[in-house]
C-alpha cells in the first residue's frame, strides 16, 4: 500500500490553494498494457472516406459535412502535430441520422486486445458517437454503445469489449478476430445540428498482468500472504495465503486500533495455498489489517528485531499477541509525522527483545471496507 499527502496550501495553476491537508492511500497492480495504433493521424486522413462515401451515411447536410486533416487542434499529450477534423450538419427535415466515418486502409488486425479507445475533441453539442468493428460473427460488425459528447475538449473515449455492445447489423456478441471499421455519429432531435469533432489517437489494447507466477505445483516453498482481492470491498473479500511446511496457523483481522474483529483460521494447516472469504457486513466502513501468524516450533533467537519491508507488507518477528497490538498503535501513532526510511531505521535500531523465546512469524497487510 502507498500513501499521498497533500500539504495545506498547494496550489493549482488558477491560483486555487488547498485549505487543509489530505491524504490518499492506494495499491498498484502490476502489469502493463500493449497497444496496436490504428490511425494516429500524423500522416494526414487519406485512408479515411469523406462521410457520403458510404451507403449507411444517412440525414445530413452534404455541402456543411465533411473531413479534414487539422494542425491547430491537436492532443498535446500524446504529442500529436495532427488530428483529424470532422464538420457536420444535420438534416433537421431527415427521421434518421447516422454518419459512417469508414477506415478504408486495410485495418490492422486487434490480436486478442481487450478494448478499443480514442482521443475526442467534443463540442459540447450532445450528438452521439460510437466505434464499429469488424467481427466474424454475423452481419461482420459490432458497434459501442453510444457515448453522448457533452463536452468540450479532449476527452479519451473507452469501448471494454467484455462490457457490451450497442445494435446495428450484428448479433450482439463480439466474435473475434477484429478490425477497426468506422467512427459513428447520430443526432438526437432538440440538439444543435451543426457542430465539429476532432479525433486522434485510435488504438486498441489489452493488459496483461505480470509479476505473478502461479503455483502450479501446489506447494509452495516460502511463507506468503497475497493482498486481498477485490479492495476495496463491500462487503466481502477473498484472502490468499501459502505455506511451504506444515504449520500452526492463525489468520485474524483487526482494526487500526489493534482491536481483533475477526478470526478466520487458527488450526494446524499442511503445505499448500489456500484462500478464505472474509465476509465484513457486520462491521462499520473503514481501514482494517488483516495478520497471517505461523508458530515455529524449537526456534529460538536472541534477539528478534521488527523489519519494515516495502510499504504495503510488514514483515514481523515478535514474541506474543500483546507486542502485536503494541506495535499496531505505535505504528498508528507514528506514520504520519515520519518517512518509511526514518520509520524503517527506528524500528531496526530501537525496538530489540531481548529474550530467548519461540518466535511467530507475523504478516500483516491493509484493506479497506467500504459502507
Amino acid at each position: 500500500m502507498y500513501r499521498l499527502r497533500v500539504e495545506a496550501g498547494v496550489e493549482d495553476m488558477s491560483g486555487n490553494a488547498t485549505t487543509e491537508a489530505y491524504e490518499v492511500n492506494f495499491v498498484l497492480d502490476l502489469g502493463f498494457v500493449e497497444e496496436v495504433t490504428i490511425d494516429n493521424f500524423e500522416a494526414g486522413i487519406a485512408n479515411w472516406w469523406v462521410p457520403q462515401q458510404s451507403g449507411t451515411t444517412v440525414g445530413i447536410l452534404t455541402d456543411t459535412t465533411n473531413i479534414f486533416s487539422d494542425g491547430t487542434i491537436i492532443n498535446h499529450g500524446s504529442g500529436s502535430s495532427k488530428s483529424m477534423r470532422l464538420d457536420y450538419g444535420w438534416d433537421l427535415n431527415a427521421s434518421e441520422w447516422l454518419i459512417r466515418e469508414y477506415y478504408g486502409a486495410t485495418p490492422a488486425d486487434f490480436g486478442t486486445g481487450k478494448w478499443l479507445q480514442t482521443y475526442v475533441f467534443g463540442d459540447g453539442k450532445n450528438n452521439k458517437f460510437r466505434f464499429c468493428i469488424n467481427d466474424a460473427g454475423p452481419g461482420g460488425h459490432e458497434v459501442s454503445p453510444w457515448y453522448t459528447v457533452n463536452w468540450f475538449g479532449w476527452k479519451p473515449v473507452y469501448w471494454e469489449f467484455q462490457s457490451g455492445t450497442g445494435t446495428w447489423i450484428g448479433n450482439g456478441v463480439i466474435d473475434y478476430p477484429l478490425s477497426f471499421d468506422s467512427y459513428q455519429l447520430s443526432y438526437e432531435q432538440g440538439n444543435q445540428n451543426i457542430g465539429t469533432l476532432y479525433f486522434d489517437d485510435a488504438k486498441v489494447s489489452s493488459w496483461y498482468d505480470v509479476g505473478i507466477k502461479e503455483d502450479v505445483s501446489g506447494n509452495p516453498d516460502v511463507y506468503n500472504l497475497d493482498q486481498n482481492y477485490p479492495n476495496p470491498f463491500n462487503p466481502s473479500t477473498v484472502i490468499n495465503f501459502s505455506l511451504p511446511s506444515r504449520s500452526a496457523v492463525k489468520l485474524e483481522v483487526y482494526s487500526v486500533l489493534g482491536e481483533k474483529v475477526a478470526s478466520l483460521v487458527d488450526s494446524e494447516m499442511d503445505r499448500g495455498s489456500y484462500n478464505y472469504s472474509f465476509d465484513a457486513a457486520n462491521l462499520p466502513g473503514g481501514v482494517y489489517i488483516y495478520r497471517l501468524s505461523t508458530g515455529f516450533g524449537g526456534y529460538q533467537q536472541e534477539d528478534d528485531t521488527f523489519e519494515v519491508g516495502a510499504p504495503e507488507l510488514e514483515r514481523l518477528r515478535v514474541t506474543s499477541v500483546t507486542r502485536v497490538l503494541r506495535f499496531l498503535k505505535f505504528l498508528k501513532s507514528l506514520k504520519f509525522f515520519l518517512d518509511l526510511d526514518s520509520f524503517g531505521f527506528i524500528l531496526k535500531n530501537m525496538i530489540k527483545i531481548k529474550k530467548q523465546l519461540n518466535t511467530l512469524l507475523v504478516f500483516h497487510r491493509v484493506f479497506y471496507y467500504i459502507l
